[in-house]
């Protein structure tokens, strides 16, 4: 696996790159729901993801679906039977996600930690 050297602010971070698909706010919940399933329906993805309204749903799953991660299954009945799901390269992030998941509780446990500190305990910042 290849580490920054470099160019880590411009185009060809690939970073940045990544969290242009993925760092939205409402993606990341998208694709951790669409994870526990085989396959989500929209309403049901609605009412996982408290506040996200159907519009910002729809925007997201389509960009999702655009860059390779999530898959839209229509089946023609009435009503409309639609169903989504992570491709496998959607899959091939939940890692990186865990890892990220991982790193982020012990930022927050470490933030805990230092806020419960005496002043003159805290690291200097």
């Amino acid at each position: 696996m290849g580490t920054p050297e470099g160019n880590v602010s411009g185009q060809g971070c690939p970073i940045l790159y990544a969290l242009s698909i993925i760092g939205q706010k409402w993606k990341l919940p998208l694709l951790w729901y669409l994870h526990e399933r085989p396959t989500t329906r929209f309403n049901e993805l609605k009412r996982r993801v408290p506040g996200i309204s159907n519009l910002m749903l729809t925007k997201s799953l389509r960009e999702l679906e655009g860059a390779g991660l999530v898959l839209r299954d229509q089946r023609d009945t009435v009503p409309p039977h639609v169903e989504y799901s992570l491709t496998a390269r959607g899959e091939a992030l939940l890692p990186a996600l865990n890892e990220l998941y991982s790193w982020g509780v012990e930022q927050m446990r470490l933030g805990a930690d230092e806020a419960g500190a005496p002043a003159a305990d805290r690291p200097a910042r």
